[in-house]
């Protein structure tokens, strides 16, 4: 058996139990309920079990129209049955075996429990010190020409930097990140150095130092590699896409209607972008377009302060409109990934419907709107505690990192979109800036849409997209005018497949793993 406990599917039929058990401060381990009739004495222990310690008997009372319950935990022996006469919803009865006063019984009132941050397992600077002495020790005299000094150099550098974030942080969570830092850097560099010179040591040497890098290294080592087939499919797309350059406005044909998937980082839009891609008119660029459109001068953070992701109509000039559609067409392909400019030009439609996601388009609706007055957008949400805790995996995983070096962020790497106010976020932890990644998103996009007429944007639930894929892209093959034909249909019959961004096999309760850091964040949040 293993697992957290679970409340069995009689107790979740009975709220009003629930709400008994939840006021109790002592952990319950498990909770036998029994029925009492007449001078029944109760049912004896389920088990009993010394190993597990001592056990106390409580009683606990719901209130019921005519009969007392009696919820037990493990016993020694069972207690004594009710007095002859006494019926089983007698509260005198109940109390007179506990010795305590007759008391008219209310509805428990809800026990609120101060939760304690959890804490990051961390070395202290004297455990790191201790571990890169071994390292140093058997390593030195094993390098040739500049690595002693180098090696040294990089050891003293990781040690002063790894004390200065335990001052700071100790083992709060808000240090995770600049920890992580400290140690990519431990792998970039001094970990080679090491490797290198621990071959020539004999086996016991290579040992210990093998054992005093393995335990720097495992540290913070929150996340599970990425599978295999993961990368692998990211890699071969990457090599299969290709970019034209058009120089003139001439090749770029008309986006009629264009769809853009908004939504925060990390909920599903990937999915319905691949899903959304597979109708016959769609055109594409195949992936995200980061790069693409803070090329384009005026558009990366950096042009405005690094204030945020966020663009304004007034960033869509002329010019900006220009470059974007040469860029788009330079990239774009059908669901067959033909790419446009490829084909004869006798082939190449002279308006396409044009399909879209940047999860920082969360933030650019109205710069969006004004490029395309015709565009459409679907709103993806996705359910807080299931978002905040893929984000969480993605800051973790390295594998989305937006900027690096930000002002204001020394040492630390910022993933997905760059919000507004990001700069409050420095002493954050990794929860707590996914958890205003989501919440500003979602807030700054239901603002925008609220702008724009009802027939401009529809809503989409994840969930609803995972279970029911059918009836959901049938509302949105109406909803942007599409033909439906047999390839969208078999990919909603067979499935949804898992999306190539995927980090871990989807799982409905997910989520769970991060509940010790979810439950630290403002109840608001998931509202």
């Amino acid at each position: 058996m293993s697992g957290s406990l679970q409340p069995s599917k009689h107790l979740q039929a009975c709220p009003n139990l629930q709400a008994l058990l939840g006021c109790v401060v002592p952990p319950l381990g498990r909770v036998c309920l029994f029925r009492q009739t007449g001078t029944a004495s109760p049912a004896s222990p389920l088990y009993q079990n010394e190993a597990h310690g001592l056990f106390y008997q409580t009683h606990f009372v719901l209130l019921t129209d005519t009969a007392c319950l009696l919820l037990e935990t493990e016993t020694l022996t069972p207690p004594p049955p009710l007095p002859e006469g006494e019926e089983p919803g007698s509260s005198a009865g109940l109390f007179d075996l506990t010795g305590l006063p007759p008391q008219p019984l209310a509805a428990p009132e809800p026990i609120r429990l101060n939760v304690v941050p959890p804490r990051l397992a961390v070395l202290s600077p004297a455990q790191v010190g201790q571990y890169l002495d071994t390292v140093l020790t058997h390593c030195l005299p094993c390098l040739d020409e500049a690595g002693p000094q180098a090696l040294t150099a990089y050891s003293e550098s990781f040690l002063q930097r790894w004390q200065h974030d335990y001052v700071q942080f100790g083992d709060n969570y808000a240090g995770e990140w600049s920890y992580q830092s400290a140690l990519n850097m431990f792998r970039d560099k001094l970990l080679p150095l090491a490797n290198t010179a621990g071959k020539t040591l004999p086996t016991e040497d290579q040992q210990a130092v093998g054992q005093a890098l393995k335990i720097i290294t495992s540290q913070l080592n929150l996340f599970p590699p990425a599978p295999r087939r993961v990368n692998r499919q990211v890699l071969l797309k990457a090599r299969r896409r290709q970019q034209f350059q058009v120089g003139s406005l001439e090749l770029v044909p008309r986006f009629e209607r264009p769809v853009f998937i908004v939504s925060a980082p990390r909920a599903g839009s990937t999915l319905l972008f691949e899903t959304l891609s597979q109708f016959q008119e769609i055109w594409s660029t195949g992936e995200e377009n980061h790069a693409l459109l803070e090329d384009i001068p005026g558009l990366h953070p950096r042009d405005h302060g690094f204030a945020s992701n966020r663009l304004e109509a007034a960033d869509a000039t002329g010019s900006v409109r220009g470059q974007l559609l040469q860029a788009f067409t330079g990239k774009l392909q059908d669901r067959e990934q033909r790419y446009y400019l490829t084909l004869p030009a006798e082939q190449r439609p002279t308006g396409i419907r044009f399909l879209e996601k940047t999860p920082k388009n969360a933030l650019r609706i109205p710069f969006i709107k004004a490029l395309f007055p015709d565009a459409l957008f679907v709103y993806l949400q996705r359910d807080f505690r299931s978002n905040v805790s893929s984000l969480i995996d993605g800051w973790r995983s390295q594998r989305f990192v937006a900027y690096r070096d930000l002002p204001g962020f020394a040492s630390r790497h910022w993933s997905f979109l760059l919000i507004p106010g990001w700069q409050t976020l420095h002493d954050r932890n990794i929860a707590e800036i996914a958890c205003q990644q989501w919440n500003i998103s979602n807030r700054i996009i239901r603002d925008d849409l609220a702008q724009l007429p009802e027939q401009d944007w529809m809503g989409i639930d994840y969930h609803d997209l995972i279970t029911q894929p059918g009836t959901l892209i049938r509302q949105f093959a109406a909803f942007a005018g599409l033909a439906w034909d047999q390839v969208i249909q078999s990919r909603c019959e067979n499935g949804l497949p898992v999306s190539r961004l995927t980090l871990s096999s989807p799982q409905q309760d997910k989520w769970k793993k991060h509940l010790h850091l979810l439950n630290t964040l403002p109840v608001q949040a998931a509202e």
